[in-house]
């Protein structure tokens, strides 16, 4: 299926449970697609029913407000972490990477069929990496969302590569 169909289906709500949550994973790491399903959103937005107003609608607003208001105090005592760069930034054939809050933790995009070669890891740090979403194949083993692999300092990395695509979360610690 097409990213243009599978934006239409996902936008009209004719995918079953499992392809819709196929398609929102796929979203995470396939820009192509996220763009198709924001631009079918909006051009299928003027379609959608218009809820009829009720009475009680001031209270169940007055009761949303208090709950968000309740969230933002709470969020407003936690630490508050910026990414250092916002953007994207090319690193391979078909990857891209972040920096979040601090040097040496980044998020990783990897498009279908993304790859990076095999290469020597720094003596002084050892590589974490969880699989937020998709597949990632390194040395001959298949890691998917959720899975955790640790590259030791001074080891060898081995070469990755990515069959529909995936988001690492990565942080280099010494």
């Amino acid at each position: 299926m097409s990213n243009s169909e599978k934006a239409i289906n996902f936008v009209l709500g004719s995918l079953s449970a499992d392809e819709r949550k196929a398609v929102s994973t796929e979203r995470l790491y396939n820009s192509e697609l996220d763009q198709q399903i924001l631009a079918t959103e909006q051009l299928y937005s003027g379609l959608q029913a218009q809820p009829k107003l009720h009475a009680k609608v001031p209270e169940v607003w007055s009761k949303i407000r208090a709950t968000i208001d309740q969230s933002d105090a709470a969020f407003a005592k936690l630490p508050n972490q910026v990414f250092i760069d916002g953007g994207w930034q090319p690193h391979g054939p078909g990857i891209e990477f972040k920096t979040l809050w601090q040097e040496g933790t980044i998020l990783i995009r990897c498009v279908p069929g993304g790859s990076e070669d095999a290469h020597n890891q720094p003596e002084d740090q050892d590589e974490h990496i969880l699989v937020v979403a998709g597949d990632l194949h390194m040395g001959g083993r298949l890691f998917e969302t959720g899975d955790y692999i640790c590259i030791p300092a001074g080891s060898t990395h081995a070469r990755m590569h990515s069959e529909g695509g995936c988001i690492l979360f990565t942080q280099y610690l010494q």
